[in-house]
């Protein structure tokens, strides 16, 4: 089952909303007010393009949307997949520039030495037709004399357009900086959702240790027909100190909600795996159908599991 997008009329109130969340001195937002659209096929690979034996740190294509934009969209990106060294820090980060009415280029960027065997993203594109859709990104970075104990970072987000009702919001991880003397522990989500804004987190947790970090967000009306979204981890079904390299499941749209085969965005936004192999997972949605799909966040090879989750965007 898939927990629904956040939001305060049906919100969780588990350990996690419960914390007081501070927000980090070197913070980065940004917000734009658009409408979802789907002119490409929203998938990044590296290794469309290149061998994972030849690693390098700056990866790019140039994408085309068909038919162009009316104007330059907005590009709202998550990350869908990785296969980092051990020996080297986790750094990457996904993004677009050079936006124009027919074409972008998508970035899958380390830096500092990081070894990316593969990597891959997906994004979402958004024009301004419809002011009752508004995305944004929340994102900090590593200073001088950081303070690198602490857990939880945060910050208030106000909508640029009030909703007249709660809405759904959808949070991906865009921006990772952890370090792998540790197990890599880092998720984000949404808290404390009103008409006019929310709080987006991004926490770790345990011993390890995060230097910077990056975060997309997605908000729509919660009675907005034809868009369907929700988180899914495998704490809905499995304990963390069972790891499987196998993760996923069955995920039911509401009845009726779709007359067709609708397009799915899906993006990691909780991540749990054990330092002593590589980071590697692909997460991705298969079997859709107007009634449901499965979803799936799969690793391979020595890798080590503990946990992972994702959120979904489905929408005709």
């Amino acid at each position: 089952m898939a927990t629904p997008a956040s939001s305060v009329c049906d919100l969780d109130l588990s350990e996690e909303y419960r914390f007081n969340f501070l927000t980090p001195a070197s913070s980065d937002r940004s917000v734009s007010t658009w409408r979802p659209q789907a002119r490409t096929n929203s998938i990044f690979c590296t290794s469309d393009h290149r061998s994972w034996s030849t690693p390098i740190e700056q990866n790019e294509t140039k994408v085309d949307f068909y038919p162009p934009y009316r104007v330059p969209p907005t590009i709202t990106c998550g990350l869908t997949g990785l296969d980092i060294d051990r020996e080297t820090f986790i750094r990457i980060k996904a993004y677009a520039d050079n936006i124009r009415r027919d074409n972008f280029y998508i970035h899958l960027d380390a830096w500092s030495g990081t070894t990316v065997y593969e990597a891959s993203c997906t994004w979402l594109e958004t024009t301004n037709d419809e002011p009752d859709f508004q995305v944004g990104t929340y994102k900090f970075a590593w200073k001088p004399y950081m303070d690198t104990s602490k857990r939880r970072y945060s910050e208030s987000i106000k909508f640029d357009c009030a909703f007249d009702k709660c809405p759904n919001i959808v949070v991906w991880l865009n921006q990772l900086d952890l370090d792998t003397g540790h197990n890599i522990r880092i998720k984000t989500y949404a808290s404390d959702i009103t008409t006019t804004g929310f709080t987006i987190h991004i926490d770790t947790w345990g011993d390890s240790i995060i230097y910077g970090a990056g975060a997309s967000w997605i908000a729509y009306p919660c009675d907005h027909p034809g868009i369907f979204s929700g988180n899914v981890c495998t704490t809905d079904y499995r304990n963390w100190h069972n790891p499987n390299s196998t993760n996923g499941g069955d995920v039911t749209f509401p009845k009726d909600f779709f007359h067709s085969v609708p397009k799915v965005l899906l993006a990691v936004n909780y991540l749990d795996f054990d330092r002593r192999h590589n980071l590697r997972f692909r997460a991705y949605a298969d079997r859709v159908w107007q009634g449901g799909m499965k979803w799936n966040v799969n690793s391979w090879g020595d890798t080590i599991c503990y946990s992972v989750g994702a959120g979904f965007l489905a929408f005709s």
